[in-house]
């Protein structure tokens, strides 16, 4: 597993809580 991939994964995650935290409120 390369360090971009983990970093892909890191900015997707964050992304998706981002919007989910975004979402209920």
């Amino acid at each position: 597993m390369a360090p971009q991939v983990d970093r892909t994964v890191v900015l997707s995650l964050r992304r998706e809580t981002s919007r989910l935290f975004n979402g209920p409120r």
